[in-house]
């Protein structure tokens, strides 16, 4: 009797703890992505398969997209000069989902429908701008009540730089000691220009103090103020920097600095950013808050690294590769000029 009613005892307290967990368990849900490629292309679409498992007896709120905004770049610890530290991540196509008109990256869950087994499945497209290893996440789950999340690895997708720029026209050589280069005129261009400026101050002295003493005054009319648009002001600063050859003497990382300070400041007057003290993530970043069509968005993007390679990896590029990315310099500028500013009246 006493043996009997203690193995009652013992399965009443297994029970009593099994219940629980098995209704802790009932309360969580699944959320994964599956992708379709594990290595692609920078800028190429990624297609993410999302599937999301929710309880019965919970009700599915929202489905939050806002974890793609930060997903770590898995490659950022092992280079952190070479790769950034987050995905520069864009959402292409939602598929079957329509986002909530406050919040692009909420997606409202009222008129979603489950499969027989009871999932939301679908699919959607992303690209990823930055070279680097992402583990790509399935979305956040609101739901009501609140659900536990079982966490699920996310597939590691590994994005590249083209290998036509990395193959064909960068070669990429061991850092070596610093050389001594030998003086040139850009060496004396600072003591130049001062020497040229204390001149136009002394004739513009000696001009007013003549025609103050002068028994006759002559009135001339003025110049009227020419004032350029921003492309302008950029097509012309390209065309001086053609000709002063500095690739073909030798001045690689000068051509480079300047042709990136050009596009950098024609951002800056054409949409107001503060494109020089930016990264090129940042500056991507602060671009999606004006009107900059992001179709030129990997041009730009090009442009950018590509120099910054030659600056800071002492990237030795071939020789056509200046004249490519001075047309692709030159396109840009046209492509994204301001087609409705009207240009100022001479003044």
């Amino acid at each position: 009797m006493k043996e009997h009613l203690s193995k009652l005892f013992y399965y009443g307290l297994l029970w009593s703890l099994l219940v629980p967990c098995g209704q802790a368990y009932a309360q969580q849900s699944t959320s994964a992505a599956l992708v379709e490629k594990d290595v692609v292309m920078l800028g190429d679409p990624i297609k993410l398969k999302i599937k999301i498992q929710v309880p019965a007896d919970s009700k599915l709120q929202n489905i939050d997209l806002n974890i793609y905004k930060n997903i770590q770049n898995l490659d950022y610890a092992k280079d952190t000069m070479r790769y950034e530290q987050y995905a520069d991540l864009e959402i292409l196509d939602f598929g079957v989902w329509k986002p909530s008109p406050s919040d692009p990256l909420m997606i409202p869950a009222a008129n979603l429908q489950k499969n027989q087994e009871g999932k939301l499945e679908n699919t959607i497209t992303v690209a990823i701008y930055n070279e680097g290893a992402y583990s790509i996440p399935g979305p956040g789950i609101i739901a009501d009540p609140i659900i536990d999340l079982l966490p699920t690895n996310g597939q590691i997708v590994k994005v590249q730089v083209s290998e036509k720029v990395l193959s064909d026209s960068l070669s990429l050589h061991p850092i070596k000691d610093i050389m001594v280069e030998e003086a040139n005129i850009s060496d004396y261009l600072k003591y130049i220009y001062g020497i040229l400026a204390v001149l136009l101050m002394a004739g513009i002295g000696y001009y007013f103090y003549k025609r103050k003493h002068s028994s006759k005054e002559i009135i001339e009319p003025l110049k009227p103020e020419i004032i350029l648009t921003a492309d302008e002001k950029a097509m012309a600063a390209l065309t001086a920097l053609q000709h002063q050859s500095l690739w073909q003497q030798g001045h690689i990382k000068e051509y480079q600095s300047s042709l990136t300070d050009i596009i950098r400041t024609y951002l800056k007057d054409r949409y107001g950013v503060d494109a020089m003290e930016m990264t090129t993530d940042e500056l991507s970043q602060a671009l999606r808050h004006t009107d900059f069509d992001q179709q030129y968005k990997n041009s730009l993007r090009e442009i950018l690294q590509v120099a910054d390679l030659v600056k800071f990896a002492k990237a030795t590029p071939d020789a056509d590769i200046h004249e490519i990315f001075m047309d692709k310099a030159i396109d840009f500028v046209q492509n994204t000029r301001d087609n409705n500013l009207q240009k100022p009246k001479e003044s």
